[in-house]
């Protein structure tokens, strides 16, 4: 068992004021076979009491509305995690097997495939990983969050989210089962995307834009089927006539703690407020 402390910060800087400003946020890390989160602390500007609660995926969310006009809206997530080996061990739900609209394949796709050698499904999720890690350039900023994995292929550059979303094309492609994984991982600075594939009744983590096995220190925050279940801050605001703009700011931090004394994990959890 390890432990590691954890921080998320984001504000979004709206170029004009907005109101009524409904958001849904799924930045909360759940509790996992592999992660008990055994103290939280969740601070959201202004005057607003979002409510928890679980999606149809089993992952936490926070919702609330901002009535009056502002033109930030910013949250911090900070708490401590008690991880064991990355494994969880849960009934397969077959809707991790089909293609969705950001993860259908393509021609290319296939033909790419065709080169991967075959073995168990954890033999075949590290060889489609790597050939994926050495077929795209990571450039930040080269694709856009609706961006289906084809076209991200054919591009041959993009994000942690585009190298999820061709390995889930890929694996199910292969008939094994593959969910997308957004979190927070040490060094990154910013959230994360990595992939799960389904093993001898347990779903495994692997990460594709760094090519290796995910062992400890990947805070998990939620699954899906591809990136539009994962997306951290959702929303719909009232603005002026003109396109209202929104630069975003992401500061992560994720460390092992090594020091700390033995203290009970039942205790110290807090409600978001």
């Amino acid at each position: 068992m390890k432990r590691f402390s954890f921080l998320y910060q984001s504000a979004i800087r709206f170029s004009h004021p907005v109101k009524a400003h409904h958001f849904r946020l799924k930045c909360l890390p759940g509790q996992f076979p592999f992660q008990h989160i055994y103290q939280e602390h969740c601070a959201l500007a202004g005057e607003v009491a979002p409510v928890e609660g679980i999606d149809a995926l089993g992952n936490r969310t926070l919702a609330g509305t901002i009535p009056e006009p502002h033109d930030r809206f910013a949250f911090t997530i900070t708490g401590k995690a008690l991880q064991s080996y990355y494994l969880s061990r849960e009934p397969l739900d077959d809707l991790f097997l089909y293609e969705t609209p950001l993860t259908r394949m393509s021609d290319a796709m296939s033909a790419f495939g065709e080169s991967v050698p075959s073995g168990t499904a954890g033999e075949q999720a590290q060889a489609v990983c790597k050939a994926v890690h050495a077929q795209l350039t990571y450039l930040p900023a080269s694709t856009d969050v609706d961006m289906p994995a084809a076209d991200a292929f054919a591009q041959g550059k993009g994000v942690c989210q585009d190298y999820v979303q061709i390995v889930l094309a890929l694996l199910r492609s292969r008939n094994i089962p593959a969910r997308y994984c957004a979190g927070l991982m040490p060094g990154e600075g910013e959230t994360h995307a990595w992939v799960e594939y389904y093993e001898d009744g347990a779903w495994r983590g692997i990460d594709p834009t760094n090519d290796q096995i995910i062992d400890y220190g990947y805070i998990k925050l939620s699954h899906g089927r591809d990136s539009a279940d994962c997306s951290v801050d959702r929303g719909c605001f009232v603005g002026p006539a003109e396109q209202v703009k929104q630069e975003m700011e992401i500061h992560v931090k994720v460390g092992e703690i090594v020091d700390e004394e033995s203290e009970d994990s039942q205790s110290n959890m807090s409600a978001c407020r």
